[in-house]
């Protein structure tokens, strides 16, 4: 969550700069001396100011709405809207983060970060299939580890337990050290184990004779 936050940051860092630029060449051409050097503060620039003091001090819903505003301000920037998604997965805000994604998604398939903020706020919800579908496309995409065992754990919560196992495996021949991997791995075996026994129990009681 932490690395979202620095991008989000950085961005909206670039972001200001850039529409600062703007203004102050459209002020300077446009504007007498006197109201050139008013104090007042663009939109741009406060929203953006507000965004940043939001992050600085935890409070991500300040930031969201200064994003929102953002966005009003400068509807053509569709990265805002990038920002919101990467904004709300990382707070955990898992609804608008799906609900924004998909929109996002829908213009554009190839958006990896946000593909990736959808399928981790709908695992959140418990969409399991749809998480599932949306890990198994970054992961054709772009062959990233942390996806291919993210398809193991999401097919592990849906009980799937051959598909589990299989990307365990797969995981561990990426890397042998993934120590997330060997331990779901363990489970997943333990678990099949188990299920194996009780099985072959119920087949043997008399019931079933």
């Amino acid at each position: 969550m932490r690395h979202f936050f620095i991008f989000l940051c950085v961005f909206l860092v670039s972001f200001s700069a850039s529409a600062q630029r703007k203004r102050k060449t459209e002020t300077t051409e446009n504007k007498p001396v006197t109201e050139i050097k008013s104090k007042t503060p663009e939109p741009d620039s406060l929203y953006t100011t507000i965004f940043r003091t939001g992050m600085k001090y935890g409070d991500y819903q300040v930031a969201a709405n200064a994003l929102y505003h953002l966005m009003a301000l400068n509807p053509q920037n569709e990265s805002l809207k990038d920002s919101l998604v990467l904004l709300y997965n990382g707070m955990g805000s898992s609804v608008q983060a799906v609900l924004i994604a998909r929109e996002i998604l829908q213009k554009n398939s190839n958006n990896l970060p946000v593909l990736n903020a959808l399928a981790e706020s709908e695992q959140r919800l418990g969409l399991l299939k749809e998480s599932l579908a949306a890990y198994e496309t970054l992961y054709d995409k772009n062959q990233r580890l942390y996806d291919l065992y993210q398809v193991g754990v999401v097919s592990l919560e849906m009980q799937d337990y051959n598909d589990a196992q299989n990307n365990f495996k797969k995981a561990l021949e990426f890397e042998p050290d993934f120590e997330l991997a060997q331990n779901n791995l363990q489970i997943l075996v333990a678990e099949m184990n188990k299920q194996k026994k009780t099985d072959t129990n119920n087949s043997k009681s008399p019931g079933n004779k």
